[in-house]
């Protein structure tokens, strides 16, 4: 008998002795557990992927004449400059970099909305917001001869950024509004087409070259926002609604083969890769980029945006690669 209660005591106290330690232990895990969620709540689950600029200080700013205001394309010449349009006014602005002012304009046309710009050579090509695409050859000289080309896009899709695949040869026209299925005749509010056209045949294909996917953006966004004003940013997010992301320009790196698209409305940056897959999206702070439309690269990889001016002046921003 003393035995028996001596052997059920013993195993009373393991028993207690083992809820208590594992009640500690389950203490301990839980405050660590409080302390690590308190933790997430300011940083992101993991690291940002790397990055090659720092698009909350560019290296350089300038302020651009009241002609250019309303900047809305650039495009990168060799030799340190870049031609702009604005939009309201038919002429190629030339900006000289290292001189920090604009030194020529050339005048193509009449007034009209036109968004974005690119040069191939001797030629400029120009897309109004209307889907009409001028091609202005020698457009450097005093009276260049200019044609143009009406695309099967329109006012409807709202074509703005102008780009160019130099591996295909064919450029790229984005759509600012939601993706419009012509076939159809059927909107989709959580994408946003890009079409090719190619020079050669002056032929835009009515299938989008590719499409970007809002609902892609909000996760990535979501997980990576640090700052208020970020938190406040994807708060407003929604892939149904249209001002989350309207395109405004578009380029292709030069090196990496990478899309880079501006949005003003919804403050973004997108990129996709090589193969036009989405990859990352960053926040384009309001301080910094007022209106974010236009959008070109050097040969060596800096990163040029340009922002129309509202209450001021146009400016232009450089951020230097720093893969």
């Amino acid at each position: 008998m003393i035995h028996l209660f001596f052997k059920y005591s013993i195993g009373f106290i393991f028993l207690s002795t083992t809820f208590l330690i594992s009640a500690c232990q389950d203490s301990q895990h839980s405050t660590a557990g409080s302390e690590e969620k308190t933790e997430l709540e300011v940083l992101p689950a993991v690291p940002a992927p790397p990055f090659a600029y720092n698009l909350n200080q560019p290296d350089k700013k300038t302020k651009l004449p009241s002609s250019l205001k309303e900047v809305s394309g650039l495009s990168y010449i060799e030799g340190g400059q870049i031609a702009m349009v604005q939009d309201e006014v038919a002429s190629i602005f030339i900006f000289d970099i290292d001189l920090d002012s604009v030194v020529t304009s050339h005048r193509f046309g009449f007034q009209g909305d036109f968004e974005g710009i690119e040069i191939q050579g001797n030629k400029a090509y120009v897309i109004r917001s209307d889907g009409m695409l001028y091609e202005v050859n020698n457009y450097t000289e005093e009276e260049p001869a200019t044609e143009k080309y009406q695309t099967p896009l329109s006012p409807a899709t709202n074509p703005e950024g102008l780009g160019y695949l130099a591996k295909e040869g064919v450029f790229i026209i984005a759509g600012k509004e939601e993706y419009l299925d012509m076939k159809k005749d059927e909107k989709i509010d959580h994408l946003r087409a890009f079409y090719s056209y190619d020079p050669q045949t002056h032929q835009l294909e009515t299938t989008p070259l590719f499409t970007v996917d809002l609902n892609d953006i909000k996760p990535f966004i979501s997980q990576y926002a640090r700052t208020e004003n970020e938190k406040e940013w994807v708060s407003e997010f929604d892939p149904e609604k249209a001002a989350s992301f309207k395109p405004s320009g578009i380029a292709q790196h030069p090196l990496t083969g990478e899309i880079f698209i501006t949005a003003s409305a919804g403050k973004l940056l997108v990129v996709l890769d090589s193969t036009f897959q989405f990859s990352q999206a960053h926040y384009l702070d309001r301080d910094i980029f007022k209106q974010p439309e236009g959008i070109c690269f050097s040969p060596s990889g800096d990163l040029y945006i340009s922002n129309e001016g509202r209450n001021g002046k146009g400016n232009i921003l450089w951020f230097v690669y720093r893969p």
